[in-house]
């Protein structure tokens, strides 16, 4: 509402401002208008090839007047991170399919003054190529429309702060087994297996357990089952038997076992290496090996 006032001109009431005309007054109809705004969170901290990873994204309306008209909302996603179904949240509309590295939204739904909109539930895929640790990853998201003056445009669109996830690597063990001689093989031959395991994931292999089943047909070198641990941070903390008649693996082996000759036992059906420290995932931390020798009967 607002008046004015008027004097002089020879009037002979109105002379001066204090006995000034005054207006009727005028009143003016202001119309408020939206600031749009969005946030980003997740459900983290997230592993390598995990299932139900999340991010959520919210609008909101910081302005002084109701959102009118289309409001979208766009997301490029960090590297190693994909869509793994399309996006969507009550009263919005998304596109994004299936592995997909970016995401649009829209929705004509009101956003009243100071008021947060219905969010956005984004399921993602975290690929093998997603960077690992603390905080790893970073990522924003865009909003505009909606009636907002200012943010009208994906070039002019309003943006989060930094939502930051730490994920977890996960290791990934490969064995190679290789066995000396690699021919020749007839009764009586003394047959050494080496294998040799790499870890190659996104992080340290922690407590190890192996198990390696003994060749039918063959006798057990007692003795013969070691380890070579390299330069890993693995410690062997043992070496168990199990001759397939015992609930556990307390077997020891002995020497004539099950009618063998010599130093060999026929009973051992399998060897377990128990490693315990961690299994690094960088060269030349990520190998260790293991052998032992049987005998064709």
């Amino acid at each position: 509402s607002n008046t004015a006032k008027i004097y002089g001109g020879g009037d002979t009431v109105h002379t001066s401002a204090g006995t000034a005309a005054t207006s009727a007054a005028d009143q003016t109809t202001i119309t408020g208008v939206p600031t749009v705004a969005v946030a980003k969170s997740d459900n983290g901290p997230w592993t390598i090839g995990q299932s139900g990873a999340d991010y959520t994204i919210t609008p909101s309306n910081s302005g002084n007047g109701a959102t009118a008209g289309t409001i979208t909302v766009t997301d490029t996603l960090p590297t190693g991170i994909t869509l793994s179904t399309t996006p969507s949240g009550t009263g919005w509309t998304c596109t994004g399919a299936s592995g997909a590295s970016s995401l649009s939204c829209t929705s004509s739904t009101a956003i009243a003054a100071g008021a947060n909109g219905n969010p956005i539930t984004v399921p993602v895929a975290i690929g093998t190529s997603t960077a690992v640790g603390t905080n790893a990853i970073s990522n924003t998201a865009k909003i505009y429309g909606g009636g907002d003056t200012v943010h009208t445009s994906a070039g002019t669109a309003a943006t989060s702060a930094a939502d930051q996830t730490t994920i977890t690597g996960v290791p990934s063990l490969l064995a190679v087994m290789t066995v000396s001689p690699a021919s020749g093989y007839v009764p009586g031959t003394v047959m050494t297996y080496t294998g040799t395991f790499t870890n190659s994931g996104t992080s340290s292999a922690v407590n190890l357990t192996l198990l390696d089943p003994i060749p039918t047909h063959t006798d057990f070198n007692i003795g013969s089952a070691t380890a070579n641990l390299g330069t890993s941070d693995l410690t062997l903390s043992a070496i168990s038997y199990f001759n397939g008649n015992t609930s556990t693996w307390g077997y020891t082996p002995v020497a004539g076992g099950g009618g063998a000759t010599g130093n060999y036992d026929r009973l051992v059906t399998q060897v377990k290496f128990s490693f315990t420290g961690s299994l690094g995932n960088s060269s030349p931390n990520n190998t260790v090996s293991f052998s032992l020798s049987v005998r064709i009967q």
